[in-house]
């Protein structure tokens, strides 16, 4: 049976400001977050990030997915990978930065809403693009096949996206979307509109 949508809660990027502390009371905060909307959460991060948390201090409905050393350029590619493996029988995933420690309630409802229809969703705040970023279970065998966040990129523009607009300042307060960043990876705008979802029985 099918698992709600999972959050996967990725490390902040190497040099914002991503110390080891910050990380994991933002990682908390979120998986609390993530908790109070129903949803499982896998944290996914480099292996000495989550060895420095506790065995005691992890939250229950919450699975650790350590990754492999890589360049930042596929350091989102990777977290979603490993994410998705862990959770391979959920219905979608959310994927969150840990610094996103104002992201409201609502607005996980309001994407876990419009992920029913579309099969991806992100936020966007005064009609610009932001995280989080939603996938549809029918994304599963490309999402474990990602292998930077180029490949992510190419995935966003080879299916349409839909545009979830949140009153919430919260989305704009990471640091995955600088659009003068290598790194970067920006969702088109409001690509979709109408419910894009195959019907049951038909999903690929």
């Amino acid at each position: 049976m099918d698992t709600p949508a999972t959050a996967i809660i990725m490390a902040p990027r190497p040099g914002t400001g991503g110390a080891i502390d910050h990380f994991l009371q933002g990682a908390a905060h979120l998986v609390q977050r993530c908790a109070e909307a129903g949803m499982p959460v896998v944290v996914a991060a480099p292996a000495p990030l989550l060895q420095s948390w506790a065995p005691a201090q992890v939250p229950d409905r919450l699975n650790l997915a350590p990754i492999a050393p890589c360049p930042v350029d596929e350091l989102a590619a990777a977290t979603i990978r490993a994410g998705v493996q862990m959770s391979a029988k959920s219905s979608g995933w959310m994927f969150i930065p840990a610094d996103m420690v104002m992201l409201q309630l609502s607005t996980l409802h309001s994407l876990c809403a419009g992920m029913r229809d579309h099969l991806i969703v992100h936020a966007t705040h005064n009609d610009q693009p932001r995280l989080p970023m939603g996938f549809g279970q029918e994304l599963f065998s490309e999402l474990i096949r990602l292998d930077s966040n180029r490949a992510l990129l190419r995935m966003l523009n080879r299916y349409p996206t839909h545009a979830v607009e949140v009153d919430d300042p919260g989305v704009r307060m990471h640091q995955w979307l600088t659009p003068t960043s290598p790194d970067a990876f920006m969702p088109p705008l409001g690509a979709a509109s109408a419910p894009l979802r195959p019907p049951p029985g038909k999903r690929t």
